[in-house]
């Protein structure tokens, strides 16, 4: 998918949501199946050493086991022999040792399925299953509860397993039973699960399904990671099974050989007076022996900083000795530190270019600076400076581009274009331009905003790199305290998240996004605003009616519930911006407070006026501002020259030092955060979309087919919500109980400018 990726529902889902709305009694009429298919060969006897090298396993070996809820009651209720299930050739799986028991074979109770970050970068399924008795425990154990296990989780509408179906409709003979994995046999159910994992032609394959069943079947290729059971007093037991599916072979397995803590954080401490002594070490520090070859001096000098300083002609206190590594290194020894690579596998980082330059977009500000000694951000960086008049002395960030600091790093800058997005001295809100960046993948440009940062060029403390990567065991342990370290220094401007590449539930690379990127709104999007042949769709929320299309309609949404909830620096902004311009409306302009107040900080909707025109004004905090005593203005030489001092050591207390090259001293990391968050305006661009504080989730009849990035409006809800913007989807969740099938969809508010 490409960045950033927003788009309105699929034509076909849109068409599913519109029959249901039509017919809403339909669910009600069917009940949803669930399947749990083990791919592991059972049997009895012989060497397991030469099984596993043969795969030769004889006709008495049972192929896999299949554990279902099926409508066929002759295999609901055992009265002979007690069985687990059928192996994927359509053997029964029986018990040893027990007869007459009167048992069911094991039945699954209930399915939670929640993911982790976009487009299902990791699917987790928690299952409830029952087991009647402690032997055929033990033979379900051998194919289910087995670290690791290769399993295959598949659900969706029973009526639609087989042709005529209620909600068939796409093709005549339209049936799920064909894409079924438990009904395949075990050389095929083997060859298509080994797919999914090797072959990229595949990847298309999931969606392609999803599409061709109507949205009434899905399904989840994954790995036993957990599970947990217990007795009861009639002797069954119950079993809590979790299954991971996406892209666990990246993130969460172990990227190395278990470590003894006596060997945990050990740094070594050699002598780094050039480029290849400082490899040397870093091969050394992450026990690994291929960096220079990773890392050849010639194409990525530039992405290490500050290695072997010394301050023999300066103050110790002035130069840092910190050595510093870019974030595209840092991708580059995590996608080598694997202990399982394929094509497949990775954190791509060459999406997208500019410049002719590898490029991850990430929301910026002209004004952003580092605040913590961890993170560096390079670039033309604004000046901190004491401003001294009659009525006020204090600390400033310098809003004058001629003014800013040369602090680029090797040639690098975060920020792609420092062009201002706010006039400080009118107080005016500016036109952010355009730059184009182009895809990798498509070759296609694609046109963002300006104010926008490439991560590739942050870099990070090489001691705290290894400090985590020391005390990380898997991928993941690694990778996201990093990215949480750099959403912190961005002080709220980003929201940094690992997502797929694509919709498949089981392959296909990585690559990080932010969250928080305003989106161009583009041609599309105004003419399906506008149009009334395909306009964006509504959840209808409330009894049958008459929709805005004229069309009759019930409202298929189960549940609806919004959450407010506000950044740090959002909060931080909303206030501050409040008693910014109600103070200049008090002593210097007579205008509304709430059109400066909008045009500050457009993200919050405090000041928006509902659909009927009516707008809300906090009169209780004017009434404060006006209340506050005035600053007392006069003061003595002696008192301005103290305070002059005082403003002087403060600044230079604040700052920590870098030797930059050339033996220049800049200043790169400003350890106030919070005077750098009054110069960063959470403003949003005109023609542009950003995901905002407000969140809903939204519960439906089960429907497989969303994917994160889809946009949709809610019909039933304040118009002020679809006016001024959409909700995009960020996460959907799937639930199988007794009560049926249902769909979460968690979405963002898409706040739109224009």
């Amino acid at each position: 998918m490409p960045f950033p990726f927003i788009a309105p529902l699929k034509d076909w889902i849109k068409l599913k949501l519109e029959k249901k709305e039509a017919n809403p009694q339909s669910s009600i009429l069917s009940s949803p199946f669930a399947m749990l298919t083990s791919g592991a060969v059972v049997l009895k006897g012989g060497s397991v050493k030469q099984l596993l090298s043969s795969q030769d396993y004889g006709k008495d070996a049972y192929y896999g086991c299949v554990l279902t809820n099926t409508t066929d009651t002759s295999k609901l209720y055992q009265t002979g022999k007690t069985i687990v299930g059928y192996d994927l050739n359509g053997k029964e799986i029986v018990v040893e040792g027990e007869k007459n028991r009167r048992v069911s074979p094991p039945i699954i109770e209930s399915i939670e399925i929640d993911t982790s970050g976009g487009n299902n970068t990791l699917k987790v399924a928690q299952i409830k299953i029952k087991v009647f008795t402690l032997k055929q425990l033990e033979m379900f154990e051998l194919f289910f509860l087995r670290p690791s296990m290769n399993v295959v989780l598949e659900y969706g509408w029973n009526t639609d397993i087989r042709a005529g179906g209620a909600f068939s409709g796409l093709q005549k003979n339209f049936t799920i039973e064909k894409h079924l994995f438990a009904k395949k046999n075990w050389e095929t159910y083997k060859k298509d699960y080994v797919n999914f994992f090797t072959d990229k032609s595949t990847i298309n394959d999931y969606t392609r399904i999803l599409k061709e069943t109507d949205g009434n079947y899905d399904f989840m290729i994954g790995r036993v990671t957990n599970f947990t059971y217990s007795p009861n007093v009639d002797g069954t037991y119950d079993i809590d099974l979790q299954v991971s599916a996406g892209n666990e072979l990246q993130l969460w397995p172990a990227y190395r050989a278990a470590r003894s803590s006596s060997n945990t954080g050990i740094k070594n401490n050699q002598i780094v007076n050039n480029y290849e002594s400082f490899i040397a070490k870093m091969n050394s520090d992450l026990k690994m022996n291929n960096l220079q070859t990773i890392f050849p001096k010639n194409i990525w000098k530039d992405e290490f900083f500050n290695y072997g300083i010394t301050n023999e002609k300066q103050k110790g206190t002035v130069v840092s000795k910190t050595p510093y590594i870019s974030f595209k290194a840092v991708l580059e020894i995590i996608n080598n530190l694997k202990i399982v690579q394929n094509a497949h596998e990775g954190i791509k980082y060459d999406t997208y270019k500019f410049q002719n330059k590898d490029l991850i977009p990430v929301t910026s500000n002209p004004y952003i600076m580092s605040t913590n000694s961890y993170i560096l951000i390079p670039g033309k960086l604004p000046n901190i400076k004491v401003v001294t008049i009659e009525t006020e002395n204090k600390i400033v960030v310098s809003t004058d581009d001629k003014e800013r600091q040369d602090c680029l790093i090797n040639g690098k800058s975060f920020n792609l274009n420092n062009t201002k997005i706010y006039d400080f001295e009118s107080n005016k809100a500016l036109d952010v331009p355009e730059i184009e960046i182009e895809s990798k993948v498509t070759g296609k440009k694609l046109k963002i905003f300006a104010n926008t940062g490439n991560l590739l060029n942050i870099f990070i403390s090489y001691e705290r790199f290894l400090e985590i990567v020391n005390s990380a065991d898997s991928l993941t342990q690694i990778l996201t305290p990093i990215l949480t370290a750099i959403n912190d220094t961005m002080l709220g401007l980003c929201d940094l998240q690992i997502q797929k590449i694509n919709d498949s539930p089981s392959v296909g690379k990585l690559e990080i996004v932010d969250r928080k990127t305003q989106h161009n709104i583009t041609n599309e999007m105004k003419s399906a605003a506008s149009s009334t042949s395909a306009p964006t769709y509504k959840f209808k929320i409330g009894t049958t009616g008459i929709s805005e299309d004229g069309k009759p309609h019930a409202s298929i949404v189960k549940n609806l519930s919004f959450n407010m909830e506000m950044s740090t620096l959002m909060q931080a902004q909303a206030l501050y911006s409040i008693q910014l311009a109600i103070a200049k409306q008090n002593k210097k302009t007579n205008t509304d407070a709430s059109k400066e107040i909008d045009n500050f900080v457009s993200a919050d909707l405090s000041y928006a006026p509902n659909s009927d025109g009516y707008f809300a004004i906090n009169d209780m905090e004017i009434s404060i501002i006006k209340k506050m005593p005035v600053p007392k203005t006069e003061r003595t030489a002696e008192e301005q020259k103290a305070e002059k001092e005082q403003l002087e050591e403060v600044k230079t207390s604040k700052y920590t030092k870098f030797l930059m090259p050339g033996g220049k001293i800049k200043n790169l990391v400003y350890q106030d955060s919070g005077l750098i968050q009054l110069y960063l305006v959470p403003k949003t661009n005109k023609n542009s979309l950003a995901l905002s504080y407000l969140n809903i989730t939204l519960g439906i009849d089960g429907i497989a087919g969303f994917s994160c990035g889809e946009y949709f409006n809610i019909e039933g809800i304040p118009e002020i919500y679809n006016q001024r913007g959409y909700f995009q989807i960020l996460n959907v969740k799937q639930g199988i109980d007794e009560t049926g099938w249902k769909t979460t969809i968690e979405a963002g508010f898409l706040i739109k400018t224009e």
